[in-house]
């Protein structure tokens, strides 16, 4: 005769193991899964690629805006270094609007490059100032 430990042993392999069935394990449910989520990373990489296309989003004019001259305050300290006036384009009016310019302290070893007009044969396009790396 057979000992309790090898009658409960052969009990458990002789049980066949089936998933129930529950709506979890049902075929249609990790297709749907599969889909929303390929739909949420379509979704999340074209707001990527439309916050990026607005950030170089620039126009072209055929001339210049008026350029206003504005008092400049006085030097916080002469670590400061003045940031010129500059332009950012406006796409719900379709022109450019002046900032106004500013004092900043740059980094250690940067200094501030004035940005500029430039010209193409779509018109002219302004290109912002930025702070580069004193070599």
């Amino acid at each position: 005769m057979k000992n309790t430990q090898v009658l409960a042993r052969d009990a458990w392999y002789s049980v066949e193991f089936r998933p129930s069935p529950n709506i979890l394990y049902s075929a249609p449910v990790p297709k749907a899964r599969k889909v929303v989520r390929t739909v949420l990373y379509l979704a999340v990489l074209a707001a990527i690629l439309i916050g990026f296309s607005a950030c170089y989003t620039s126009g072209y004019v055929t001339t210049r805006p008026v350029y206003i001259e504005h008092s400049r305050p006085v030097q916080p300290s002469t670590l400061h270094v003045w940031v010129n006036n500059d332009w950012s384009w406006s796409q719900p009016r379709h022109t450019y609007v002046q900032r106004e310019g500013y004092w900043q302290r740059p980094a250690q070893g940067h200094v501030y490059v004035s940005g500029q007009w430039k010209e193409s044969p779509k018109g002219q396009s302004w290109s912002k100032g930025k702070w580069k790396r004193n070599k």
